[in-house]
């Protein structure tokens, strides 16, 4: 079972995001443009290094929690289905046996 969650960046800079240790996929928003899509075992760390470089302007993230084990899969199938222009190279392809799997799997949540 995966949670979902979006965080504003003022909250986050308030400190008003889990502080635990989340494995999960993530995707920047500058409001309601897709940036970046990205995975890490810890994505509140990673996101904040996010907001120490100028490479990823954003405002909100989602996040998809997962295992560890699906971030590769999970994050894939996101960036190959929305394309965001921060991911320049895109790993994998969604019309895989693997990608099917995935879509099956976990469905398309970011849909806007």
């Amino acid at each position: 079972m995966a949670v979902r969650s979006v965080h504003h960046l003022d909250h986050m800079r308030a400190g008003k995001v889990p502080h635990a240790k989340t494995v999960g996929v993530y995707a920047l928003f500058m409001g309601d443009q897709l940036r970046y899509i990205g995975q890490s075992t810890d994505v509140w760390y990673r996101v904040a290094s996010h907001t120490k470089s100028s490479a990823h302007e954003f405002d909100s993230v989602f996040v998809h929690e997962c295992e560890a084990d699906e971030l590769s899969s999970l994050e894939s199938l996101y960036i190959n289905h929305y394309l965001p222009p921060g991911n320049v190279k895109v790993p994998g392809r969604t019309d895989s046996m693997m990608g099917k799997r995935a879509r099956k799997k976990y469905g398309i949540v970011l849909g806007y």
